[in-house]
């Protein structure tokens, strides 16, 4: 690594220069390419200027030709290293971390800088497989982050995952939110509740309200009769429950 040019915390556009590699041996073998290619056009071209007019041979043209295209594409390939010596953001966003110092080694595979952009974020979730039926896309859900509980979005599920995971039964809902106060943080923890049944003919009551006796589910209802609220044994129906 020869120079950074970017500080942690620095907001940077995409096409920023991030920092630059020691690239004197590309440049060395670039210099020498390109000097070996002025003479190489040279001899082509007089070259062919001789075989267009019949003269000398075929062979002798076809060499000349073959070492100025061999060349010119050593060229491109020099060019194009040299342009990899100098690492840019691919995205707006902030410089976040910079693990590397100058004069150090830039091991392939090994982060340079990282790079965040936190204008949008998408919240992951494994839901167990058992929902796979009666959770789409586009469905209604209510999402709360432990580290703000003030913030509390409602939006709805921008994908499902296509594969079940063997080791643990669940496919991936992701969600895709806007983030402009970039308040939420990669890897933050996040609390999704989703609606997974609806029924318009249902009455919700606590769980803890509904007895048992020997003839099935029963609870008590308050009716008005002659001016008097008396509470009544009704049996009712269960169906399903939530937490």
């Amino acid at each position: 690594i020869k120079k950074i040019h970017v500080k942690e915390g620095r907001r940077v556009k995409k096409g920023t220069l991030l920092v630059s590699l020691n690239s004197d041996v590309i440049k060395n073998s670039l210099a020498e390419v390109k000097s070996g290619l002025e003479l190489a056009r040279t001899v082509y071209n007089k070259r062919k200027g001789l075989w267009d007019k019949k003269i000398g041979s075929e062979i002798q043209y076809l060499e000349a030709k073959t070492n100025k295209d061999s060349l010119e594409s050593r060229l491109k390939s020099l060019e194009a290293q040299l342009d990899m010596a100098q690492i840019k953001a691919p995205i707006s966003g902030i410089v976040d971390d910079i693990p590397r110092k100058e004069g150090e080694m830039a091991v392939p595979g090994m982060m340079i800088a990282r790079l965040v952009n936190l204008k949008q974020v998408y919240v992951n979730a494994e839901v167990s497989e058992s929902y796979l039926a009666n959770i789409q896309k586009d469905n209604p859900v209510w999402v709360s982050f432990p580290s703000y509980p003030s913030v509390q979005l409602e939006t709805t599920v921008h994908r499902t995952g296509n594969v079940i995971k063997p080791e643990n039964r669940t496919f991936l809902v992701q969600l895709k939110l806007d983030n402009k106060d970039e308040k939420l943080k990669p890897n933050m923890i996040a609390v999704m509740k989703m609606r997974d049944f609806i029924s318009e003919e249902a009455l919700v009551v606590p769980s803890i309200i509904i007895k048992d006796d020997l003839k099935g589910a029963y609870l008590y209802v308050a009716n008005k009769e002659k001016g008097k609220t008396v509470a009544r044994k009704t049996y009712v129906e269960t169906g399903r429950s939530y937490m």
